[in-house]
């Protein structure tokens, strides 16, 4: 009976990790005579509510054609969409950016901004620049910390709002031409920038970022390939998705140093990727040329995780607080328009990701402490060690938990500091070590639990 139990446990977890993995396609209904249009830009505020921007044209495909702007609202997690506010007849309508289920902006290139403070009753419209003069052109970037703060990048200059967008202060001429295909902060201060082409080559791109709150910016690396989206978990870990002149190959771009070193990772014959978001510090997803894929350790590998979709996957949006995510996908950057909708919308539920419940042939078979990275590194480093499922027969058999033990020496010998000393389950982890305080030179860490212990050295120059 113990034994059927047993079983009957192992499936019901099994069939939870495999739910909380799989992406589900969204039937998207829309009023009689409506649907989306050539180009549509989504945001979601909650698990429910959500607002798409579609432009393009509508009727005839031959001149004169018609074309128009719009915006609708679901408030059933993507199901039913109904038409909220009609812009105009102009087709320049780029990004959508939502804070809450009341908080809702909208703008184009010439820096035309409609929002919402009450879900939608209501719209106000502006220009960020006072006027569509033409020196106020080209904004592609639109951010808000909250529902007050925020900030719009044009070409030349980044301007600051106090009031949730109605009005706006110029900022200085940047030193960096700010033209924005995304935007990533991790705070009021620090924040991130990529963009698709360069002044440099006809056929890269750059990342750029802010550490006063996008006052002044400056180039980390000005010379990169086409990259199209960026995402940070905090101050020093993030990851980037490019492609390349010949949207053939995905690129990701990894960083543990908030930057100033950024690792490149080619996946030949993928396709574009266009869209990167994570949930927490490991578990992340990209989305490209009818793909999805994944990671469970912070970007450092990525599996294919959905494939075979005639969809270019351009939008991800990761709920962290509601634990879900959507993505948009159109046909009409694939060869593809005529197998189906020209959009697809899907969902996952982010509540059971599979890392959290490890089955036993996903844990480490033996202790293991891996070479700090980066080294040589000033002042942050990363540590990361692994604890068994099966433990040594040194240890005794049914031992499931250790008591874990990472500390840093000096040259001599004398203890710098404890990272970790606590007990831990069978898994990977990593602890961080700061040696802001301390002079360059070399250091020692040492992991032990029970008879296992090993030490390695890594170096600190400043």
């Amino acid at each position: 009976m113990k034994i059927v139990k047993l079983v009957c446990i192992l499936m019901l977890v099994l069939a939870t990790i495999l739910n909380a993995q799989k992406w589900q396609k969204i039937e998207m209904k829309f009023p009689p005579g409506d649907t989306l249009l050539q180009t549509s830009s989504i945001s979601f505020a909650t698990k429910n509510t959500g607002w798409i921007c579609t432009s393009g044209y509508f009727g005839s495909i031959l001149p004169p054609r018609q074309h128009s702007t719009k915006i609708l609202k679901t408030t059933n997690g993507g199901k039913d969409w109904f038409l909220q506010k009609y812009v105009s007849d102009t087709y320049d309508r780029d990004q959508v950016f939502t804070t809450d289920s009341l908080h809702c902006w909208a703008y184009d290139s010439y820096g035309n901004l409609i929002f919402t403070t009450d879900g939608g009753s209501n719209w106000m419209n502006i220009y960020i620049g006072g006027s569509p003069a033409v020196n106020q052109k080209f904004f592609f970037g639109l951010y808000f910390f909250n529902n007050d703060e925020g900030i719009a990048i044009n070409r030349t200059r980044p301007w600051f709002t106090k009031d949730g967008g109605k009005s706006w202060t110029a900022g200085d001429s940047s030193k960096i031409e700010l033209t924005t295909q995304d935007i990533s902060f991790t705070g009021k201060n620090k924040g991130w920038i990529v963009n698709g082409g360069s002044p440099y080559r006809s056929d890269g791109g750059n990342i750029a970022n802010t550490t006063n709150g996008g006052k002044t910016w400056r180039y980390q690396d000005s010379s990169t390939t086409i990259v199209t989206a960026v995402d940070f978990t905090d101050s020093l870990h993030g990851c980037a998705t490019a492609t390349n002149w010949f949207f053939d190959t995905g690129f990701v771009y990894s960083t543990t140093d908030g930057g100033k070193n950024w690792q490149l990772s080619q996946f030949l014959y993928y396709g574009p990727f266009w869209d990167i978001g994570f949930i927490d510090d490991k578990n992340g997803w990209i989305t490209g040329a009818g793909k999805i894929l994944n990671t469970t350790d912070g970007g450092i590998t990525w599996k294919t995780q959905e494939q075979g979709m005639q969809y270019a996957l351009l939008k991800l949006i990761v709920l962290k607080k509601e634990k879900v995510a959507y993505v948009l996908g159109s046909s009409y950057l694939t060869s593809n328009i005529d197998f189906g909708p020209p959009f697809i919308l899907l969902s996952a539920d982010l509540n059971n990701l599979m890392d959290l419940v490890e089955t036993k042939e996903n844990l480490p078979k033996e202790f293991q402490l891996m070479q700090n990275y980066p080294n040589p590194f000033n002042p942050g480093t990363i540590i990361k060690y692994s604890v068994p499922f099966s433990p040594s027969p040194l240890q005794g058999e049914g031992s499931r938990v250790r008591l874990v033990t990472l500390k840093v020496y000096d040259l001599l010998g004398r203890e710098i500091t404890t990272l970790v000393n606590e007990v831990k389950q069978p898994g990977y982890y990593e602890a961080k070590f700061n040696g802001a305080g301390l002079p360059s030179g070399v250091y020692y860490y040492r992991l032990f639990t029970g008879t296992y212990s090993e030490t390695k050295k890594m170096l600190l120059i400043k």
